[in-house]
């Protein structure tokens, strides 16, 4: 069975929308206490992370396409995995 390996996220896109995205969750969950949201260079460096980290995942796909699948089956699927909602709550 193939498996359609989706587009990477724009992760620099992503990073111009950190300082919106803090904002966003601490007034949709009606933070009183801002410090209990990552401050916005500590999600950067966060989103670095999950940058590099899926850069690698998706260059084994280009490599062994197969293991999308197993990846998908077994971990996360991958439109979740690269979805900026997924990606913005693990940085904040």
């Amino acid at each position: 069975m193939s498996y359609e390996i989706p587009n990477r996220p724009n992760f620099e896109e992503l990073k111009r929308l950190i300082p919106a995205e803090r904002k966003a969750i601490i007034k949709i969950h009606d933070v009183s206490d801002e410090s209990m949201v990552r401050i916005e260079e500590d999600a950067i460096l966060l989103m670095d992370f999950i940058a590099s980290f899926q850069t690698k995942v998706f260059d084994l796909f280009d490599e062994i396409p197969s293991m999308a699948t197993v990846f998908s089956n077994e971990f996360i699927p991958l439109q979740e995995f690269i979805r900026s909602d997924y990606i913005f709550d693990i940085c904040f």
